[in-house]
């Protein structure tokens, strides 16, 4: 499997990134810091950072599941979760992204002894000092895992009383397609929807064009994850666009798992060429080998798109972004100074 180009390529464009696990952000560097400074003991393969880096690139899904067990412990500390969010903002901050979406799946490390609303703490008061620092404004979504069905509706609740505590705007549904439908989990997503919550979910990665329609029926999902085996359907690809459902692209992660054998086969054009909004993102980048600013660069060295095409896709962002009406005002306005900057008029 391949994916073309170098991960070092840069875009000079302002970015919007909306779909980032926290969990996968940290890279190699930051995980042997955070493991070296545990209080308890935490095994990595290795504590060399370069030797790490090789380990925890993903080639394949059962890999990339490999190096989730690798650093899960790493989540249950409070100070660690801040760390990693501050960390990746200010590596964000450099590459000219404006604004960033990290979804967290707190149900499980708070199952195995994370301290939750102290973990949420964290991330947040890290997501203001990143603001206060480097100007970069960033949001949180509660993820949850469709292997824990049974969890459904714990998480709905920790996603409503976050949201309730100004911690975070939204709730995530990810994880197997095939083994998980989505049923499990509409009760739980009907509440959070209830509450007022925003809701995106995992959807037309490892399943087909079915399982976008799954999330879109039954839990009203305005955003997908990845969502690219749209391009299957294309009666979904009308409703798609007709309803201006946005897609969160990620198309290095798309070819490190398997859903596209190289960046040449992937369907990100053609999907735009259809009108269809969608966004582009790094979803885990160290375990990806990718960045922001390399999936915005394979916009127009590998996919084709134009400077314009590049900033409409960086405004379906702006407009996907779950954030009150005037911050998102504020974000178009602040992404289009950023590209005029560059000779590019966005609109």
């Amino acid at each position: 499997m391949s994916t073309s180009s170098s991960p070092s390529l840069q875009s000079p464009y302002p970015k919007v990134e909306l779909h980032v696990h926290l969990e996968g952000s940290a890279n190699a560097h930051t995980l042997v810091d955070l493991a070296q400074a545990a209080r308890t003991p935490h095994a990595l393969p290795t504590l060399d950072p370069d030797s790490l880096q090789e380990l925890i690139v993903c080639r394949d899904f059962q890999s990339f599941l490999d190096v989730w067990d690798w650093l899960r412990d790493l989540w249950l500390d409070p100070e660690n979760l801040a760390i990693m969010t501050r960390s990746y903002l200010e590596q964000a901050a450099a590459r000219n992204v404006r604004y960033v979406e990290f979804r967290f799946n707190a149900a499980g490390p708070a199952r195995r002894g994370l301290p939750l609303w102290e973990g949420l703490g964290a991330i947040a008061s890290a997501r203001v000092k990143a603001l206060n620092d480097w100007g970069i404004r960033s949001g949180l979504i509660i993820g949850h895992s469709r292997h824990r069905p049974e969890e459904g509706l714990s998480t709905a609740l920790i996603a409503i009383q976050a949201a309730e505590k100004g911690l975070a705007s939204g709730i995530d549904l990810s994880g197997d397609e095939t083994r998980y439908p989505v049923s499990y989990f509409r009760d739980a997503f009907r509440q959070a929807r209830s509450a007022g919550l925003n809701i995106t979910a995992h959807a037309g990665e490892w399943s087909g064009p079915e399982s976008v329609w799954e999330v879109i029926r039954q839990l009203r999902a305005q955003r997908i994850g990845h969502g690219v085996r749209s391009i299957e359907d294309s009666e979904l690809i009308r409703y798609l666009r007709q309803e201006g459902i946005t897609l969160e692209v990620c198309p290095t992660s798309n070819v490190c798992t398997g859903v596209f054998p190289s960046l040449s086969e992937h369907p990100i054009r053609r999907l735009f060429e259809e009108g269809v909004r969608l966004t582009v993102n790094s979803d885990d980048p160290p375990l990806f080998a990718t960045d922001i600013d390399r999936e915005y660069a394979l916009l127009e060295s590998v996919f084709g798109f134009t400077a314009q095409e590049v900033a409409e896709v960086t405004l379906n962002a702006v407009d996907a972004a779950f954030l009150p009406e005037p911050d998102k005002a504020d974000l178009r306005t602040e992404v289009i100074e950023g590209y005029r900057a560059t000779g590019v008029e966005a609109v």
